[in-house]
């Protein structure tokens, strides 16, 4: 098997290898639902669905079988796509409000892991991945997965093609947002210089692939993609306002999610979070925004300690 080098010191346990199958199936329905996302729709009745309703539906009925999820999962889950689909839809300013706020406050708690019905899938737990790190657990969480990708789903607008100007300084804010927080986070000892692994390439593919279409998609789109692009919408285009307070109300919330990590660790997530938002901001993608998020997390993975120092 490919071996990253220097070889490694240990082998990583993997928690519940039995049930790897179930959660490859699980992870590829995932996949599958996040795609449809950029496709059409089909007629049933004489009404419109898209395709990710099916994929979704199929997604959550494979949960459920699989044991990963329980009925009052599904019904914490239909709640809160039931509230972004009227959020959508409806016109009134109060009743928007009502859903609106009903739907955030349901995210944030199957994000913080406060909602039951839940079985979360613990992959290495309290392992050392890489020399002089502090310990480090994957988890692979159904409820901030469902959860984010529902607000994915109902809230992001169809990907367009950007152009090379909007391309060509993404680029730029992305490297300057790796310098920026990665030698944040190492003056002030937070991580270090490390190319010592403990994992082969396949712990590697799953940490991106978690990464990837859990983590990064879904605060990306909760900060990004909902928060963000709905404080645009209350300034006027037209005054400095408009850019500024979005983008650092945005950003000081998601360090605020960081609290567990202490003060410190706070302010290399606003730095983060203002990269992201910067980023959006140029390109109204969110696409890129997740890109970004994976890239940083990658770069610190692969050249730092991870995830801290010890």
């Amino acid at each position: 098997m490919y071996m990253l080098k220097p070889p490694m010191i240990n082998e990583l346990v993997y928690v519940n290898p039995q049930t790897s199958w179930s959660l490859n199936i699980a992870m590829f329905l995932y996949v599958v639902t996040v795609c449809c996302k950029y496709f059409g729709g089909f007629q049933f009745n004489q009404k419109y669905f898209p395709y990710w309703s099916l994929a979704l539906l199929v997604l959550v009925i494979y949960c459920y079988v699989a044991g990963f999820i329980e009925l009052v999962a599904i019904a914490c889950v239909g709640f809160l796509l039931l509230n972004c689909v009227i959020l959508q839809q409806v016109n009134n300013y109060v009743v928007k409000w009502i859903v609106g706020s009903l739907a955030v406050i349901i995210l944030l708690m199957l994000g913080f892991h406060m909602l039951p019905g839940f079985n979360n899938q613990p992959i290495i737990q309290q392992q050392i991945i890489k020399g002089n790190s502090t310990p480090f657990n994957l988890t692979i969480n159904f409820d901030k997965s469902l959860g984010g990708l529902i607000f994915f789903l109902t809230f992001i607008p169809k990907f367009k093609l950007p152009n090379f100007t909007t391309l060509k300084h993404s680029a730029i804010l992305l490297i300057g947002m790796l310098i920026t927080v990665l030698g944040f986070a190492s003056q002030n000892e937070l991580v270090a210089y490390n190319q010592t692994y403990f994992f082969k390439l396949n712990f590697l593919i799953l940490f991106f692939l978690i990464q990837l279409f859990s983590t990064c998609l879904v605060e990306e789109v909760f900060f990004r993609g909902f928060i963000q692009a709905r404080l645009y919408q209350l300034f006027n285009p037209n005054r400095q306002n408009f850019y500024f307070i979005p983008l650092l109300v945005t950003a000081s919330l998601f360090a605020l999610v960081h609290f567990s990590g202490g003060s410190i660790y706070m302010l290399g997530a606003l730095l983060a979070g203002l990269g992201y938002g910067l980023i959006y901001q140029v390109s109204r993608h969110i696409e890129f925004t997740i890109l970004a998020h994976v890239i940083l997390n990658l770069t610190h993975l692969l050249l730092f300690t991870y995830p801290r120092l010890n």
